[in-house]
């Protein structure tokens, strides 16, 4: 895991050395699908999602695109215990211009994912079972065309 954090990093730096500035920065609200975990907490709404366009060919056809997204976490109270549940989401994309009117763009895209909750239990009265602490990730494919309108 740390492998494959340290080379996206040196990747990211390596582009991002290459041009002098990224072509914009973009931040906004995701939500996404709540997870229940095991011991009962759920994943929080909203994410604050923040991205940059990195040009990677001097036409701006082609741009690597990672972002960030860090969740709300929520609380859980129970009589025995309280769960805090936090979520963090991570995305790396290679975006490929198809179409580019005045104010309209089409572009495909393909990357990675990365998702990762954690949830931390405080008892508050020992029980024989108690709940545990979770840590769940996991990566996935991203694959898709997104309509740009300025």
């Amino acid at each position: 895991m740390r492998k494959l954090l340290f080379i996206t990093g040196m990747v990211l730096l390596t582009a991002a050395s290459v041009t002098a500035q990224p072509e914009r920065i973009g931040a906004g609200l995701t939500f996404a699908t709540k997870k229940r975990l095991d011991n009962g907490g759920l994943t929080g709404n909203p994410g604050v999602n923040i991205r940059t366009w990195i040009p990677l060919d001097k036409r701006l056809i082609f741009h690597l695109v990672p972002s960030v997204t860090v969740f709300n976490p929520l609380e859980n109270s129970g009589t025995y215990y309280i769960s805090n549940t936090y979520m963090f989401f991570g995305d790396l994309d290679l975006q490929a211009r198809l179409l580019h009117d005045q104010t309209l763009k089409l572009v495909a895209l393909a990357g990675v994912n990365y998702t990762h909750i954690i949830s931390n239990n405080e008892m508050l009265i020992s029980l024989p079972d108690p709940p545990q602490d979770q840590n769940i990730s996991g990566f996935g494919p991203s694959l898709g065309t997104a309509l740009e309108m300025r």
